[in-house]
């Protein structure tokens, strides 16, 4: 910290900030108000630290007054958290900061009040608040940890650890009478407490020991069924060199293959033989020999057979594939890694995908729709929590009727539309039988083609 009195660094920092933050210094006039307006907002406060990582990539500074201290914000030279709190804590290198108001009791301030009208993204009534993951913080109350969601506002896993990580690739390590395990988000307990330490989740393994005897440790190392693995690159011991592993293509004659390399490019899956590998995420590929969709480990061992069409990357212990038969072939269902369907409803469209804590098919505005049984255009990790614990699913799910009325409505907008008018590039598609594109209005690049 620093006095505001003589601060010319943290000035400077600050000024780069504003500047940042779409203002403009223009002169030695604008910099001589911007400085005058500076001074009078330090007058607030006694001590001020350099930036602070925070969320939403906002540069912070740490502020003091007294004994108490707040947020304050270079991009727009004010107040972000009142001068309040008794203590305020980083959370993590990916930020996240988290405050100890009077009653002895940790919570997170909004930064403002707008969303969704509230004054604090966590309630300032937990002992210990640990680094979030996407919507959820592990958090202590009496003694004991459990997980909230803040979206929810609500603890989706009621406190009943002694002792928890961050959830990491959607396992979360705790304690339980003095053994470390893993449970998912649904508190299933995926890798039982038999272990003394453990490690979070990194790029699809984690390290634990187990005492086998009197100063006898043994380490190992788990994948996310919980199957204590040896690698047959001994580099892949190495949690970031297993984030380095890139996939590459190669050719025999006409026809591509894929193969996986290490950041030194070390061949770690074998060139000529998968047609198709997707990115390696948490542990897997998506891989396929003769077609159909499966996905392996680092090592070649097949962890959900390939029996689908088609599936999206694994993330947070998950991934959404598409049945691979014919009568409902746009059907996509929600499986973990033991290839169990977690959610019984399927999701219609064509091409589904999983970001930031929601399974939805990207339209060209915004989100596209993902089948006539469900009210929203997305799932979320919230929603099948909420389905796992037996909660009423009507604000998502639609009744037969209702599903039903709503694919009667598509039905009739769908024939209601205009033809397509019948283009010559669409005559060119019904001569050649479509062998370069569906008619009419084919995805076909006609100059190609020397239309």
């Amino acid at each position: 910290m620093f006095s505001t009195k003589d601060c010319q660094d943290i000035i400077d920092e600050i000024k780069d900030e504003y500047i940042r933050g779409g203002h403009e210094i223009c002169s030695d006039e604008s910099y001589e108000r911007f400085s005058q307006r500076l001074k009078r907002e330090f007058e607030k406060f006694d001590f001020i630290s350099n930036s602070l990582i925070a969320p939403e990539t906002y540069a912070m500074h740490l502020v003091q007054k007294g004994t108490r201290f707040g947020l304050f914000c270079g991009y727009n030279i004010s107040i972000e958290w009142p001068i309040k709190f008794l203590q305020i804590n980083q959370q993590g290198e990916n930020g996240g900061l988290m405050a100890l108001d009077d009653n002895l009791k940790w919570g997170i301030p909004n930064k403002t009040t707008g969303w969704n009208n509230r004054t604090t993204i966590l309630p300032f009534e937990f002992d210990d608040i640990n680094v979030c993951t996407g919507d959820f913080f592990p958090v202590k109350q009496q003694g004991k940890w459990g997980l909230y969601s803040y979206i929810n506002w609500k603890m989706v896993i009621d406190p009943q650890y002694d002792d928890a990580r961050s959830v990491c690739e959607g396992l979360w390590a705790v304690s339980k009478d003095g053994k470390w395990g893993f449970v998912d988000i649904f508190n299933d307990v995926i890798i039982p407490f038999e272990y003394d330490s453990v490690s979070n989740f990194i790029n699809g393994y984690a390290h634990a020991v187990k005492s086998v005897g009197m100063n006898n440790n043994h380490n190992f190392i788990l994948d996310h069924n919980g199957k204590e693995t040896s690698f047959r690159h001994e580099k892949l011991l190495e949690d970031q060199y297993r984030g380095g592993i890139k996939v590459k293509t190669s050719y025999v004659g006409d026809v591509e293959y894929y193969y996986a390399v290490g950041p030194d490019n070390e061949i770690l899956i074998p060139k000529n033989k998968y047609r198709y590998l997707g990115d390696y995420s948490e542990g897997l590929f998506k891989a396929s020999i003769n077609g159909a969709i499966g996905y392996i480990d680092i090592n070649e061992n097949i962890v959900i057979p390939s029996i689908y069409q088609s599936g999206t990357l694994f993330q947070w212990g998950l991934v959404c594939v598409k049945l691979n038969h014919e009568k409902y072939s746009w059907d996509w269902i929600i499986i973990n890694y033991k290839n169990k369907q977690v959610f019984p409803y399927m999701l219609c469209n064509s091409k589904v995908e999983f970001e930031k804590g929601r399974f939805f098919v990207r339209g060209l505005i915004g989100f596209g729709d993902i089948g006539d049984r469900f009210k929203n255009s997305y799932i979320d990790l919230n929603d099948l929590i909420n389905y796992k614990q037996g909660k009423n699913m009507s604000y998502l799910i639609r009744t037969d009727e209702e599903t039903e009325r709503t694919r009667q409505r598509r039905i009739k907008a769908y024939r209601n539309q205009a033809p397509p008018e019948w283009t010559a590039e669409d005559t060119w598609d019904a001569m050649t039988d479509g062998m370069y594109g569906d008619y009419p209005g084919g995805d076909v690049d006609y100059e190609v083609l020397g239309f």
